[in-house]
């Protein structure tokens, strides 16, 4: 209940969307340069595009009791998932950058998003519609085959600073790690949330 936090939260919220999302297709960059005023590599990671689809609608329900959140979150949002759901790909899945379609399927980044959209639903942070509910539906039974039978998440990048070319993020090796388990966990349970 501290407003000052809440402030500072949504302040957050707001720096990652500004300097982040590209004017053009409305998804993320993975990282920012303050000192060149850059993109670097300007790669359109699907993991760093996860973290903000899932975590902002988590934000946006702990602050909203405490201050306004203004319009301009809602519509840069939704503007994300716009652009995030034109890059899903055939298989349900997005590639480790989502603009290369030849890159390999990253699930850790492409449960996240699931997540993400689910839980903006949940909140009311995007309107329903049924493109949203499909966009998940596929990503959720397109990551299904990836959990073995001991509950071990395959198809996770490892840890991906922002890299020098584009290229580089398609040689990031792929092994399980924790945070594509919670990924995955998280789509899970958004879903059977929805169905409950």
């Amino acid at each position: 209940d501290n407003k000052r936090y809440a402030e500072e939260a949504l302040n957050q919220v707001l720096i990652h969307l500004r300097l982040l999302q590209d004017t053009q297709t409305q998804v993320l960059f993975h990282g920012w340069n303050c000192d060149t005023g850059s993109h670097m590599s300007a790669a359109r990671w699907t993991r760093a595009n996860a973290w903000v689809t899932l975590g902002v609608p988590m934000i946006l329900v702990e602050i909203a009791p405490h201050i306004e959140v203004p319009d301009e979150v809602i519509e840069r949002y939704g503007r994300l998932i716009k652009g995030l759901a034109g890059y899903q790909q055939a298989d349900g899945l997005w590639s480790t950058v989502m603009d290369e379609p030849d890159y390999y399927r990253e699930i850790s980044g492409s449960a996240g998003i699931g997540a993400g959209i689910s839980k903006a639903l949940e909140t009311g942070m995007i309107e329903p519609d049924e493109q949203w509910n499909a966009v998940v539906e596929r990503v959720l039974q397109a990551v299904i085959p990836y959990i073995s039978e001991e509950g071990e998440v395959g198809g996770v990048s490892g840890g991906t600073p922002v890299l020098a070319s584009i290229a580089a993020y398609n040689e990031v090796p792929i092994y399980p790690a924790l945070y594509g388990q919670g990924l995955v966990l998280l789509l899970l349970v958004q879903a059977i949330r929805g169905k409950g």
